[in-house]
């Protein structure tokens, strides 16, 4: 399937996120368009966390942005596994992450 064009993820639009050179998901399927990975991909993840620094709620914030719109796409797969796909990795409060 083809991109999906407009400012959401995958687009190069506002929507994005911050530092959005690299790793962008590709819609409707949102798989990484550098790795191929289900996305948000390790490598995201990874500069998502970088890029935000100590604000895990704004990422909190655009995840879950993220995660209605990819909701819309993927609706074919379980919402507990969207939400643990984009949501689930993140940092708990005290700073570490979930194993």
């Amino acid at each position: 399937m083809a991109s999906q064009t407009g400012s959401g993820p995958g687009s190069g639009g506002a929507d994005a996120g911050p530092g959005s050179g690299t790793h962008l998901p590709d819609r409707p399927g949102w798989t990484c368009v550098e790795c191929g990975a289900d996305w948000p991909c390790p490598a995201r993840r990874s500069g998502l966390l970088d890029e935000y620094g100590g604000t895990g709620v704004a990422l909190g914030v655009y995840l879950g942005a993220c995660l209605v719109r990819a909701m819309g796409d993927l609706d074919h797969l379980p919402v507990t596994e969207l939400r643990q796909r984009f949501l689930g990795w993140l940092p708990r409060a005290g700073g570490h992450r979930p194993d």
